[in-house]
């Protein structure tokens, strides 16, 4: 019996130590079904923190049958807004959006989606976090081809960069200039990119109804989400 996931070492490590036993094939079987199934171990702080995110949330995502995995807040209200725009109701079709900032470790939903058979997704920044977020995933036994088909990263880097190289600049600092930024519509893109980082969810929820109510925004709209929506509505 494992008490945590067996790593490709220990694997090894087992396999040359039953390498002239007479049984060395079934034995070898045996092994490899025990590496993949203790990949799908969760621990009991893991655990906890899943029962917290249970309580928080209604227990909803453990019911629903595809979740997609964002960083914060922002994404997850932008995400939402650009679904409604592309006539494909998250609620509807039971997809949950996770920001793994506020609800826990990102490894620890793709392994539990894993276990639970639950569709997943994730974009996360191309910066240092995004990046060990899917590092994080990856230690868990997932293979790459399989990192490669569900976790994207924003080509320009952060989700804010990501907005201004779409073309969002104009709605952005419109958005500024509601938050009481002053002459919000004159600030170059570094200034703009300070600003965003300090009014996070207020600029991402004025963006947001933006692109409900208009929704010829979405060609300006992050791809990485864009495609992420398609391919959770393909398995919807």
């Amino acid at each position: 019996m494992a008490n945590g996931a067996l790593t490709e070492d220990e694997f090894r490590q087992l396999l040359r130590i039953h390498g002239e036993h007479a049984g060395r094939h079934s034995i070898e079987g045996s092994l490899r079904e025990l590496r993949d199934q203790s990949s799908h171990h969760i621990d009991d702080s893991e655990l906890y923190s899943l029962e917290t995110i249970a309580r928080r949330m209604r227990g909803e995502i453990f019911v629903s049958q595809s979740w997609m995995l964002v960083e914060g807040h922002a994404d997850y209200l932008i995400v939402h807004a650009m679904a409604t725009a592309m006539d494909f109701d998250l609620d509807e079709h039971d997809v949950s959006v996770i920001d793994v900032q506020n609800n826990g470790r990102a490894d620890t939903f793709a392994v539990l989606a894993r276990a639970l058979g639950i569709s997943w997704h994730a974009v996360f920044d191309d910066e240092k976090e995004g990046r060990k977020y899917i590092n994080s995933i990856r230690g868990r036994g997932f293979e790459e081809s399989e990192i490669k088909l569900r976790c994207d990263t924003h080509p320009a880097g952060d989700l804010e960069k990501q907005v201004l190289a779409d073309g969002l600049g104009p709605e952005v600092r419109d958005a500024l200039d509601r938050l009481g930024v002053r002459n919000a519509g004159d600030l170059c893109d570094e200034e703009v990119l300070q600003q965003l980082s300090k009014h996070k969810t207020a600029y991402a929820a004025i963006l947001a109804s933006m692109i409900v109510d208009r929704p010829g925004l979405l060609e300006r709209c992050p791809a990485t989400f864009r495609a992420a929506i398609r391919k959770l509505e393909e398995v919807s």
